[in-house]
């Protein structure tokens, strides 16, 4: 399990679609967080753990982070985009739209967000998630 493997790509992308799929992305995360642009003052975000729960035999997923859910459909690669989300702080609406894939250990993703309101106008920032799967 993690670093060690077959030495052939193509075997190891074998493995890892097999073994993803079969136990699926449901789990807890310990979720690294990273800004990795911003055009907004004050962003500073923070690591948290992250939820995800999936119903047996559906492609949908909810993603929990940070007391904000997120829903999106999985792909058959493990990839996914979710809905937006809309998240209220102070005078300010972030529009939040996460995009990112599972892998065996966890996953990797990439949070969008558009700022509306208060009082430097419209913004935007870009966050990195890295999660791993919990034990």
């Amino acid at each position: 399990m993690g670093c060690g493997g077959d030495d052939s790509p193509a075997d190891q992308g074998e493995e890892d679609d097999a073994s993803t799929s079969s136990a699926g992305p449901a789990g807890v995360y310990d979720t690294s967080v990273a800004l990795l642009d911003s055009t907004c003052e004050g962003i500073d975000p923070r690591d948290a753990t992250t939820t995800v729960e999936q119903e047996s035999g559906s492609d949908t997923i909810e993603l929990t982070h940070a007391d904000t859910t997120y829903t999106a459909e999985l792909a058959a690669d493990q990839t996914f985009t979710t809905d937006a989300v809309e998240v209220q702080v102070g005078d300010q609406t972030h529009s939040l739209v996460v995009q990112g894939s599972f892998s065996e250990q966890g996953f990797r993703a990439s949070v969008l967000a558009t700022v509306t309101g208060g009082t430097e106008g419209p913004c935007g920032y870009e966050v990195a998630w890295v999660g791993t799967r919990q034990r």
